[in-house]
């Protein structure tokens, strides 16, 4: 998925997302399992990005999940597979597989 922000740009908003679901939101159930208006998504998303997010007081929390979501998506490289390689390069998978399934 190709984004117009930078991934340093999304980083910045995953950051400020997560924060605000966790002071705002903590104890909120189904976060990411809410279907939600894509272009409030991305409205919200332009919002963060240019530091002008109209009102926090009445935010829904689950177009803030979504953000973090298609934030994640529009990165240029796949987190995952970047943490998962460096895991199996260091062995720590085996040490850690070992403690929970065995």
């Amino acid at each position: 998925m190709t984004s117009k922000f930078t991934d340093e740009t999304l980083f910045g908003v995953i950051h400020f997302c997560v924060n605000f679901l966790y002071d705002k939101f903590p104890h909120e159930r189904g976060l990411f399992r809410s279907t939600v208006s894509q272009t409030q998504v991305r409205e919200m998303q332009s919002q963060i990005v240019g530091n002008n997010l109209k009102s926090r007081d009445d935010v829904d929390p689950h177009i803030i999940a979504e953000v973090i979501q298609i934030s994640f998506k529009s990165l240029s490289a796949s987190l995952l597979h970047e943490v998962y390689s460096e895991i199996v390069a260091s062995g720590e998978y085996e040490n850690h597989y070992t403690a929970l399934f065995c």
